[in-house]
């Protein structure tokens, strides 16, 4: 075996393999969204996404008590130990599910204030209020998401990865150009 096959037989390689085309994916639709921001809703609308998207990630982070990397050694290490990788799975989910279906209620409740602000403005109410109800399946989104590398699941982290960057993209596009600003909002990706 010659050292080129040898590498790419590597489980490494092929980790960075997979994380290099999704991260080339993520820049590209990155750019192109940044890109129709600029096209539809011009400067000022670059800033509110900026503030929103500063927003939703400082959630996540709450939503998720910042534990997808704990979350990732802790499936590793018990790969093998199917009764203690369940009992994992459910306690950490329903935590996590517990308080992120509180912070959503938290973001309907008070989204008039939050968009206010965030926005200076409150019809924008009405976005927080939907991000507020979806929240909770963001925060699984991310948990799920963290489960599967910790199974080094990495192809299915991946594609899962490449079809949310593609549909965020596709549907940012598509709601900017009907609804301008507001449009931007509704596929709030992070």
């Amino acid at each position: 075996m010659n050292e080129f096959q040898k590498i790419k037989e590597n489980v490494l390689f092929k980790i960075f393999s997979f994380n290099s085309l999704s991260l080339v994916l993520r820049v590209v639709t990155s750019f192109l969204t940044s890109k129709a921001i600029a096209m539809f809703i011009g400067a000022s609308g670059m800033a509110l996404v900026g503030n929103l998207r500063n927003f939703l990630s400082s959630l996540e982070a709450l939503g998720t008590l910042g534990i997808q990397n704990g979350i990732i050694k802790r499936v590793a290490e018990n790969y093998s130990d199917k009764k203690r990788l369940s009992h994992l799975f459910s306690i950490h989910f329903l935590g996590i599910l517990i308080l992120s279906v509180f912070l959503g209620i938290g973001i309907v409740v008070f989204s008039e204030f939050i968009a206010n602000k965030i926005f200076d403005h409150a019809d924008y109410s009405t976005v927080l209020k939907a991000i507020g109800i979806l929240f909770p399946f963001q925060v699984l989104n991310v948990y799920c998401i963290a489960f599967l590398n910790g199974l080094s699941r990495y192809k299915k982290v991946v594609w899962v990865n490449s079809v949310s960057y593609l549909s965020g993209l596709v549907l940012s596009v598509v709601l900017m150009y009907f609804f301008r600003t507001m449009g931007h909002y509704w596929p709030f990706q992070s």
